[in-house]
């Protein structure tokens, strides 16, 4: 088996370690090649203790600079005599469109991954790390991987101009799942019907050995068991109360336009952020029926997955309790956390570090 290389370590003057970290920058313009064997590993991007003023000057007011229009941070504001990031090598260019090219020779870098800075003493040339400061930055390295992956906690209220843009993207997302150009019209509502004398009900007949058996699979469904999984699948079906031949056709008067009231109902949710909104809150705002609102919502929550009910309560219209529900990127840190940790053990995955 190969024995695995000490990472080795590359110093750059400010700013253009900061550049590389912050900027966006993935070319390092050297007078010399990279030996072959370097290419495709890790590097240690190290910050000297250099301040080039010029370059910042540069930076900023440079018409043909990927920093113009930007304030760069004073001279004293740069991490200085630390190792900053680890960054792979991906390949050497002798010409190249990227702004940042000077050539003659262009290391081109990728996988950028940030660290909490290193203190330690850098060299010309490539040089390789000592056991105690390679330790250290390999620590460092793994947090800031598992941060990338750990999801971020919820930002705080947004503004009125990200609150439209944020209502865009759910109206684009949802058009996108949905597959469909326009919504399918509401149908008419039907005509009420003459008032008749109702005759004396009469003891239920025994219920049919079918009948039972549709209204365990229903209790099963409420469950959560045989969910159908995926993003509006469009041959789902709309859920129904009870087995009996009314409820199933008012499930299947809506069929054409469930869908677009799943959508409608989503898109509500993310728009309320982290408040979240109750079944009598979406009612209000959609305009829809109660059994309607509450219908969509579960299907939502327990046949797609697409929102959850973390346990908060809110008191509705008539002061009853009623559950909360969030999509997932508002919904409280700690249940993030946990569905997190869930699949982390059913991917049993781990990337591979350098």
């Amino acid at each position: 088996m190969k024995p695995r290389q000490k990472i080795r370590a590359l110093t750059l003057h400010q700013p253009h370690a900061y550049c590389v970290v912050h900027r966006n920058k993935r070319i390092e313009n050297r007078d010399w090649a990279p030996p072959d064997w370097l290419i495709g590993e890790y590097l240690a991007i190290h910050a000297g203790k250099t301040v080039d003023v010029e370059a910042i000057e540069r930076l900023e007011t440079d018409p043909d600079s990927p920093c113009i229009n930007t304030t760069m941070p004073d001279k004293d504001s740069y991490v200085t005599g630390a190792v900053v990031a680890v960054a792979k090598l991906v390949g050497v260019v002798t010409e190249s469109d990227d702004p940042y090219f000077s050539g003659p020779y262009g290391w081109v870098l990728d996988d950028v991954v940030a660290i909490e800075p290193v203190p330690c003493r850098g060299y010309q040339k490539l040089w390789p790390l000592d056991d105690r400061t390679l330790a250290e930055v390999r620590r460092r390295f793994q947090a800031a991987r598992e941060a990338q992956r750990r999801p971020k906690a919820p930002a705080a209220a947004p503004q009125a101009s990200e609150a439209s843009q944020r209502a865009r993207a759910v109206v684009e997302r949802a058009k996108a799942v949905l597959g469909t150009v326009e919504p399918t019209p509401e149908p008419a509502p039907p005509k009420k019907p003459p008032t008749v004398e109702v005759p004396k009900r009469e003891a239920p007949a025994e219920r049919s050995a079918d009948l039972v058996e549709a209204e365990r699979q229903m209790r099963l469904n409420r469950r959560g068991r045989g969910r159908s999984g995926g993003a509006f699948p469009p041959d789902q079906r709309a859920r129904y109360a009870r087995g009996s031949s009314t409820s199933r056709r008012a499930a299947e008067s809506i069929q054409t336009t469930l869908n677009e009231k799943q959508a409608r109902v989503y898109a509500h949710i993310v728009g309320c952020g982290t408040r979240g909104a109750t079944t009598d809150e979406v009612e209000v705002a959609l305009g829809m029926s109660h059994q309607t609102a509450s219908a969509r919502i579960f299907e939502l929550r327990e046949d797609l997955g697409y929102i959850f009910a973390p346990g908060d309560e809110r008191p509705t219209r008539s002061r009853r309790m009623a559950m909360v529900h969030f999509a997932r990127e508002f919904l409280p840190r700690n249940v993030q956390e946990r569905l997190y940790e869930e699949e982390q053990r059913k991917s049993g995955g781990q990337q591979r570090m350098f």
